[in-house]
């Protein structure tokens, strides 16, 4: 009696070990793509200028209302702020000697934004 069915003895240890296999390799290409996603990079871009006559402001400091880090315009005004956490808005604060402080919560992704600072001597 116990040599009755010998191929189910082969068979179903064969078929255990290409299920286990195929459990083992399959979510690994799927939590590789999960970890693509989560490092994507987001950022704030945009352009600093004076409220009065548009010109671009170089040198303005911008800081992220919770976080340590701090960006400066470049001379044409230009700045980029990356962000590899995927949060919808953030609070800025951009200073210039001789402006007044914008502070704003601003919606990101964003390119192209405009941030006009005003002067603070009258």
């Amino acid at each position: 009696m116990t040599r009755k069915y010998p191929l189910l003895k082969i068979l179903i240890p064969t078929i255990g070990l290409i299920i286990i296999a195929i459990i083992q390799f399959y979510p690994w290409k799927h939590k590789e793509s999960q970890f693509k996603l989560s490092n994507k990079e987001y950022h704030l871009a945009g352009t600093v200028v004076d409220e009065l006559n548009n010109n671009s402001i170089s040198g303005a400091d911008i800081t992220i209302v919770g976080r340590n880090e701090h960006y400066f315009t470049e001379h044409n005004g230009n700045f980029s702020i990356p962000f590899k956490d995927s949060v919808a808005s953030v609070r800025i604060r951009v200073y210039k000697k001789t402006y007044k402080i914008f502070d704003q919560s601003i919606d990101i992704p964003i390119n192209n934004y405009v941030i006009p600072l005003s002067s603070s001597i009258k």
